[in-house]
């Protein structure tokens, strides 16, 4: 399970994007889970 706000990866290498990313490449399965009320924030 990954805490993860699904924003993409920064290019930094390392962060929970990269590893979801990773996971599901090798076939791992990964849930993303939202709390109620939770949104993702705009980028800009």
């Amino acid at each position: 399970m990954a805490v993860w706000d699904g924003a993409p990866p920064s290019g930094k290498g390392g962060g929970t994007a990269d590893t979801v990313v990773e996971a599901r490449a090798a076939g791992i399965p990964v849930d993303v889970v939202w709390p109620d009320g939770a949104a993702r924030r705009s980028a800009g």
